[in-house]
């Protein structure tokens, strides 16, 4: 039901509150299958497979270990100051993206080379977003029902595709496009 939300907050530790929720699920799921497996096996056989000896118990310890980890890890990474880059100078042009109802309510941004956008990423839904431009290198994640800010500086005239990464939003929509305009002294 839920999957695509899980797998992008699985692949995106930086922001614990959705990663620690998602990799509890995640440990839960698949320690119900493998009890249940083992279960309907010793029934099967009539025979223990799993005792409490050396095996059962380094194993709990180690899966144990690598979620609390993921998790102290995740928590690091999100108490740390990120961003999409360092602005050596205040934005010159602002701009508000909407993510609200799978959409982006601005499929089409502009600004001119050598420029500072910034811009004001507002989700307005109960479920996690992202602003990516893969060939400028922004990744910046919206957390459900916030406000994030990035600053882009671009040097090179083009147009480049913004989408939201969760698995299926660029699918329903979630795609516009960033403009940059040569400037008069690059004609």
């Amino acid at each position: 039901m839920f999957g695509a939300e899980i797998a992008f907050s699985l692949s995106h530790p930086a922001d614990p509150r959705g990663f620690i929720p998602a990799l509890i699920a995640a440990a839960a799921a698949i320690l119900i299958v493998v009890g249940g497996v083992i279960a309907y096996l010793e029934v099967r056989r009539s025979a223990t497979i799993w005792s409490s000896g050396r095996r059962g118990g380094w194993l709990v310890a180690a899966v144990g270990g690598v979620l609390i980890g993921a998790a102290l890890t995740s928590w690091l990474a999100g108490t740390t100051s990120a961003s999409a880059g360092t602005v050596s100078a205040a934005p010159t042009t602002t701009a508000v993206v909407v993510a609200e109802n799978t959409t982006f309510d601005t499929s089409s941004l502009s600004m001119s080379s050598g420029e500072v956008l910034g811009l004001f990423l507002v989700n307005r839904d109960p479920t996690a977003h992202s602003f990516d431009i893969d060939s400028l290198g922004i990744h910046v994640q919206m957390p459900p029902n916030s406000t994030t800010t990035v600053a882009i500086t671009a040097s090179a005239s083009g147009a480049y595709e913004y989408y939201c990464a969760v698995l299926g939003h660029r699918d329903a929509g979630m795609v516009g496009t960033l403009t940059i305009a040569q400037t008069a002294a690059e004609r």
